[in-house]
């Protein structure tokens, strides 16, 4: 009965020669192996191909996990942006009217000044009601300057945050394009690999005796 013998190849390991359990102890033993570079290659080239195959898989792994990442993180950021943009327009909004409500208070005081009349009981009537007004309107305008200085510095902080995350984000951005770049290389090189492995494999199962 003839022989059944093939190589065991595993990652990480030199190709083993395995004799089938139908060999018979009664044919003549001959020992036959595959030279170290009968493949072109020496056995330690090849274990070292292995490895650095293991290697770039591995890291592959690494740069796609970081790759997603990043993409979560530009997600995030994209999305405080918009919330900062929004918040930004409600707040000029606001001021705008605000700054209406003042031109209507004035407009108000210059109509009642002009229609002061010379009657001394009109003029005082009219004066009482002036002050009032003014000084509602001064309040008014008190309060209108702060919320004003309030909404401006509120908006000068949005704006610096918005600032920062928009500059975090195109260093996200070029940081995400050098990986990207880096994954393809790894990629290509893996490829590479894969096909020279490959090819070894056939040249072992080829001279493999």
């Amino acid at each position: 009965m003839p022989t059944a013998d093939y190589i065991r190849v595993r990652t990480g390991r030199p190709p083993e020669f395995i004799r089938s359990n139908t060999f018979s102890h009664r044919h003549h033993h001959r020992h036959r192996r595959c030279h170290d570079d009968c493949c072109g290659v020496s056995r330690t080239e090849y274990n070292n191909l292995v490895e650095q195959n293991h290697s770039l898989v591995t890291e592959n792994a690494k740069l796609s996990k970081e790759k997603d990442a990043l993409k979560k993180e530009l997600c995030q950021a994209e999305n405080a942006n918009r919330a900062w943009s929004a918040e930004a327009e409600r707040l000029r909004d606001i001021n705008g009217r605000l700054s209406s409500d003042n031109d209507i208070l004035r407009d108000e005081n210059d109509r009642l000044r002009r229609s002061i009349s010379s009657e001394d009981d009109h003029i005082k009537g009219f004066k009482r009601r002036i002050k009032v007004l003014e000084r509602e309107a001064r309040e008014q305008e008190r309060m209108t300057r702060a919320e004003i200085e309030d909404l401006t510095e509120n908006l000068a902080k949005s704006n610096d945050v918005a600032h920062q995350w928009k500059r975090k984000c195109e260093e996200w951005m070029a940081k995400y394009d050098k990986l990207k770049r880096t994954l393809y290389d790894y990629e290509v090189t893996i490829a590479e690999q894969k096909d020279k492995i490959d090819h070894l494999k056939h040249q072992l199962r080829r001279y493999w005796w």
